[in-house]
């Protein structure tokens, strides 16, 4: 069984069309909340401190958890 290389090229150049613009979907979201948030930065700043407060408990929360369970796993 052979696979055409010419199929092949079409489908990976397909593939690197729709990352790009699922990436520029992302980036476009993560501009309209960053300037989202930039105006409750703005007009309510105690509200944006807890805001971000919230997302970086989160990431410590998750980073804990990723790190306890490496200790666990590897010193348990």
């Amino acid at each position: 069984m052979t696979i055409d290389k010419t199929k092949l090229d079409e489908l990976i150049e397909k593939m690197k069309k729709e990352a790009q613009e699922l990436g520029l979907d992302i980036e476009e979201k993560l501009d309209e909340a960053k300037e989202k948030w930039a105006e409750t930065a703005a007009t309510d700043p105690d509200t944006a401190r807890r805001q971000l407060r919230a997302f970086w408990s989160v990431v410590g929360l998750i980073a804990g958890i990723i790190i306890g369970g490496c200790a666990v796993h590897f010193f348990g």
